[in-house]
């Protein structure tokens, strides 16, 4: 049948609207269709309507509007589509491709072609072949996408979910954006994922998948449960190409993907594959090739010594025993877990250069209802590495490690203590021992677990050295009658959650500082009954001019009271001494001599009453806020108080600072005005509507910033210039809009 028969027997059962100069002739509309802007239409109007091709049309530019997506609306040959749009019903796509009515994908993507769907278009199923085709838009899928062979390649840049399988055939996906998977869809055969930057995130319902996939750079997204029965090959180029130094992400959010049907993880020599918040089921391993899985369980294929998976925040659970013969293990970040019940985990190092490495953090391993065996492993002893204090430890309370001897006691990174581990000190011998942890760390469990973990018998002083105590809190000892526990030179502190103080923690090292890190988390200092808690700084004993440290760092100081002043308190008593030790049981930070220091770096200190320093330093870094309405923080010492370069000490609402060194005279040196300091142009004193009282040796406030905000009083009990609270014309005072400032004795401008 001629092209002029055809098109007559289309004008019979459907209408022409062409926006094209009307006087063309039937000659001319022989040889295709010509329209002269992308919405000139053909429009099937009704149900009934059809359009019969009974010869291919090529570089169609116009639209071609259908009434529905029936099959049959359109019968006979393809429609080549070079830059028109296809609608059906409601639905419209910008399309360069093939519109073919006979094939079991009515879309086909040749190469070069383009589809550019409104959102909520409904697209039949696609046939993509050759390369540099693109999907756009916000389409919904009513049946597959199939890529033909290993030369094709297709760019999802869709902004919506994903509702349409994809059979591979060893083809290419590339993501224009970040892309999200409906519910059932499924990715079937072998081929590669090309990720360009983008996320990819999976279903979010249990499903699984039993493709093979190069995940080429890849960052992937779990949302729920999900079944990997087939290969995961993470790398930096397709199939059959060079490698090159890479990394891909998988972050788990919480969810578990399931590796015990067989499922394979590949990755490629020099690339890294980035594991977090993620729980791995069903790990086992067999062969020194690492090439196989035990009982059909899943692994992880390691190409070579350059391959690595770091794991942060993630459980592992072994179905069979695992032994990793090449490549690298890393954990780091956030603790993991090793539910290894009653098979291990292990490294072989070996030529292969096989290594577990744990990197400041705890690597922990949980043998549910089976004895511990050390179940983590190194039959090398070297191929599990401890990096920055890295721990492994057990999950088990299997019984206590003893330490009878009074001298120093030096932990290897293979000795490092076990979390839930009882470390009973016994002290069979002397009385007083000193344990040197030689820089590594001990973990101790967190919650109901930390109870009597740490152990000092009756009797016995124990002074702890050059060790880091992770997740350490007073609930974790247990101290016999008359019993200590000190921290020396080198003591850190990491608190794994708030802390309410039972004991006071007793600081005394006096050639390398102590650490408290708080992460964060409150330090809840107080009162039980008749007994203050809180923390001691400096050895008892030491002369006045003795020097302990202790930083501060991150951490919420709540409940500090206590106090009073040490000359007033003397009056009733008759010496020092006496005064001082009464005095210092019932303040809840306290220095023990006048040479010692507390450093604060970005941390704050809330009043639960007033507060009294009476003898050491304070030290601000970065920024420090003292808080706690209706109360008084007092600086009385003949130590300073400096705010160091770049840092701020924030005196908030409501609260009095009071400098007070009015009798430090007569144990100290002569009173100063110039114990607080800022160390230059980049210090800061912020008041907030709270109170700076000086007594009659007032402070000289030299240099900084002092920043005035709200209604802030300045009291001095100085009546005259001498005694006088002193602001510099070498300070810069800022008063901040809508502040007030109030002065009730003397103040100066000198």
């Amino acid at each position: 049948m001629s092209s002029q028969k055809a098109f007559l027997r289309f004008f019979a059962s459907c209408s022409l609207v062409v926006l094209a100069v009307f006087s063309s002739s039937v000659a001319a509309l022989s040889t295709g269709f010509v329209f002269s802007h992308p919405q000139s239409r053909l429009q099937l109007n009704d149900s009934t309507s059809k359009f019969f091709v009974d010869t291919a049309i090529t570089g169609f530019n116009g639209t071609l509007g259908l009434t529905d997506n029936t099959a049959t609306r359109v019968q006979g040959s393809s429609i080549t589509f070079s830059s028109g749009y296809l609608e059906e019903g409601t639905s419209s796509a910008f399309f360069t491709g093939v519109y073919s009515p006979t094939s079991t994908d009515s879309i086909l993507l040749q190469g070069s072609h383009r589809l550019r769907a409104l959102p909520g278009t409904i697209l039949p199923s696609i046939t993509v072949s050759g390369s540099s085709n693109s999907i756009e838009g916000s389409p919904v899928f009513s049946g597959a996408i199939t890529l033909t062979d290993l030369n094709t390649s297709v760019t999802l840049a869709i902004s919506s979910k994903l509702s349409s399988n994809i059979a591979f055939n060893n083809g290419t996906v590339v993501l224009g954006n970040t892309l999200e998977l409906d519910s059932d869809v499924l990715f079937a055969g072998a081929g590669n994922v090309d990720f360009g930057l983008k996320t990819l995130t999976l279903p979010g319902r249990d499903i699984t998948w039993t493709s093979t996939l190069s995940m080429i750079n890849a960052s992937l997204q779990l949302v729920g449960p999900f079944k990997l029965n087939g290969t995961w090959c993470f790398a930096s180029a397709p199939f059959g190409s060079s490698q090159t130094m890479s990394r891909s992400i998988l972050d788990g959010n919480g969810a578990v993907l399931d590796m015990s049907m067989a499922g394979t993880v590949w990755v490629r020599s020099g690339h890294t594959l980035e594991i977090s918040n993620c729980v791995i089921k069903g790990l086992g391993s067999i062969g020194a090739a690492n090439t196989g899985a035990a009982s059909g369980l899943g692994f992880f294929l390691m190409e070579d010594q350059y391959s690595t998976v770091s794991f942060n925040n993630c459980t592992l659970i072994l179905g069979a025993n695992y032994t990793l013969t090449q490549g690298t293990f890393y954990f780091y970040g956030e603790d993991s877990i090793i539910s290894t019940g009653n098979y291990t985990f292990s490294a072989n190092n070996n030529l292969s250069g096989a290594a577990i490495k744990v990197d400041n953090c705890s690597l922990s391993y949980n043998t549910l209802t089976y004895p511990d065996n050390s179940n983590v492993i190194q039959p090398d002893g070297v191929s599990v590495v401890s990096v920055n204090n890295g721990v492994v430890k057990s999950a088990a309370a299997i019984g206590a490690l003893y330490v009878d001897n009074p001298f120093y006691q030096q932990l290897r990174n293979e000795n490092i203590t076990s979390a839930n581990r009882v470390l009973n000190f016994r002290g069979s011998n002397a009385s007083n021992m000193t344990w040197n942890g030689g820089g590594c760390a001990v973990q101790f469990a967190r919650g109901t677990g930390q109870s009597a973990s740490l152990v000092v018998a009756a009797g016995k002083t124990v002074t702890f050295e050059n060790v880091v105590l992770k997740d350490f809190s007073s609930a974790c000892c247990s101290l016999g009658a008359n019993a200590s526990l000190v921290f020396g030179n080198g003591v850190t502190i990491e608190l794994g959650a708030n802390e309410d103080l039972s004991m006071t923690w007793s600081f005394t090292g006096q050639s390398t500082a102590s650490i408290i890190r708080g992460v964060g988390n409150n330090l809840n200092l107080g009162s039980l009954s008749s007994n203050y808690v809180g923390l001691s700084v400096g050895a008892g004993g030491a002369s006045a001019s003795s020097s302990t440290t202790l930083w501060l760092n991150d951490v919420h100081i709540v409940g500090l009271q206590g106090g009073v002043n040490l000359d007033n308190f003397v009056t009733a008593n008759t010496t020092y001494s006496t005064a001082r030790s009464y005095i210092a049981s019932r303040n809840l930070i306290r220095c023990v001599n006048y040479g010692d220091i507390i450093n604060l770096r970005n941390s704050d200190i809330t009043l639960a009453g007033n507060y009294t320093l009476t003898a050491g330093s304070i030290n601000i870094y970065n920024d420090v806020a003292i808080k706690g309405q209706g109360y008084t923080f007092a600086f009385s010492s003949n130590g300073t108080l400096a705010i160091q370069s770049a840092s701020t000490l924030l005196v908030d609402r409501n609260v009095t600072f009071s400098y007070d060194s009015s009798g430090l005279g007569s144990r100290g040196g002569a009173a100063s005005k110039n114990q607080l300091t800022m160390a230059d142009a980049t210090s800061r004193l912020f008041l907030n509507g709270c109170t700076f009282y000086g007594t009659v040796t007032s402070p000289r406030l030299q240099t900084g910033i002092l920043v005035l905000q709200d209604k802030v009083t300045l009291q001095s009990e100085g009546s005259v210039d001498a005694n006088s609270i002193v602001i510099s014309s070498g300070l810069r005072t800022e008063v901040l809009a809508g502040a007030v400032l109030d002065i009730f004795g003397a103040v100066s401008y000198a």
